[in-house]
């Protein structure tokens, strides 16, 4: 896994410093995020969501039966804290031991500020759950909004599916990774409205903020990766400083490095027709 993208058709019409994957996706989902959940908010602050929130309710505990229950614990349990917790330690573990720090970091720190996030709205709008007549299952506080589960499991697979879509895979492996991390904080919050734990809008509300949190986790991994990309570019013009004595930090006369442009340069002036082949064609000329 590496940090320079590599996007086929795309590439040559996007330099990867402004592909939309760096740009325009995280402004996107920013942007449909804060506009979704000031919608949410306000809703649920007039109290016009009462009627949505309350017919949802009633309408899948009328409709519940075994097989759905036992998919809807699975995925439940699947988003909760202790799980959410544990598959941010394996998938951080893994890439540090893979020598992916930024990575095992950037997981970390998306899943930190989605929690803080998330304690901060439940104890500021301090809503109450359903009605435990309708409820399946023990819930883990008393507050309603946001849906934690579908908060952070939209942000812990939002983060790996950004990070597999900078990672040197195949296009089709990309999608793979994308669609299921797409379908899981889907199946997340369908579990707690089908358990009646979530008001319908408690768990839009969550995927709305996580989403909008994701754009910033982006635009933070953009901003990062564009770095590591311009680092060897910066690292080539100070290895071309000069030392007191005349000399670069290489020992070697002048002011430039000796990058490829400059041999191409030299080996036209010198007359030498044969151009090694990491050399690119095309006018280098100074």
């Amino acid at each position: 896994m590496a940090y320079r993208i590599h996007y086929s058709q795309t590439r040559a019409k996007y330099p990867s410093s402004v592909h939309p994957v760096r740009t325009i996706l995280p402004q996107a989902m920013i942007t449909v995020g804060l506009i979704v959940a000031f919608i949410d908010m306000l809703a649920l602050g007039t109290s016009a969501s009462k009627p949505l929130d309350t017919g949802v309710v009633r309408t899948v505990a009328a409709f519940r039966f075994g097989p759905m229950v036992l998919l809807s614990k699975i995925f439940t349990f699947l988003g909760s804290t202790t799980m959410t917790v544990l598959w941010v330690a394996l998938a951080a573990l893994t890439f540090w031991m893979t020598k992916h720090k930024i990575q095992a970091a950037f997981i970390v720190c998306s899943i930190v500020g989605s929690g803080i996030i998330t304690w901060i709205l439940k104890h500021i709008f301090n809503r109450p759950r359903p009605d435990i007549n309708y409820q399946v299952g023990k819930v883990e506080d008393p507050y309603s909004f946001p849906s934690g589960h579908t908060l952070n499991s939209t942000v812990f697979y939002g983060t790996l599916a950004l990070i597999a879509l900078y990672a040197a895979i195949t296009t089709a492996q990309k999608i793979l990774i994308t669609v299921l991390c797409t379908v899981m904080p889907l199946m997340v919050g369908f579990s707690r409205i089908y358990l009646a734990q979530h008001w319908v809008t408690d768990v839009l509300g969550g995927l709305a903020v996580g989403l909008a949190w994701l754009g910033c986790v982006a635009l933070a991994y953009a901003w990062i990766a564009k770095r590591q990309e311009e680092k060897p570019e910066a690292d080539a013009h100070i290895a071309g400083r000069r030392t007191p004595g005349g000399r670069n930090i290489n020992g070697q006369k002048g002011t430039r490095p000796h990058t490829a442009r400059h041999i191409h340069s030299n080996l036209n002036h010198s007359g030498d027709s044969h151009q090694p082949p990491y050399i690119s064609s095309g006018n280098t000329n100074n």
